[in-house]
């Protein structure tokens, strides 16, 4: 894959930081809402479980396209 691929590094830092916030937030968000359900009380939880999704999923992109 190097030979074909310029700076292959980047691929697969973009891979990790991908999988990386699907581990980390969502898989156990989905869990919350396999096991409590949407309510009032987990909602807010939940908003701030996919705000830092979010968040963390564009930092890994930009750290990727504009490396220091």
């Amino acid at each position: 894959m190097a030979l074909l691929f310029e700076r292959v590094n980047l691929y697969f830092a973009l891979l990790g930081g991908t999988f990386g916030v699907m581990i980390g937030g969502l898989i156990p968000m989905a869990c919350t809402i396999k096991l409590f359900g949407i309510n009032d009380e987990t909602r807010p939880t939940l908003i701030f479980m996919s705000t830092m999704a979010v968040i963390c999923f564009l930092g890994g992109i930009t750290s990727v396209l504009f490396p220091i």
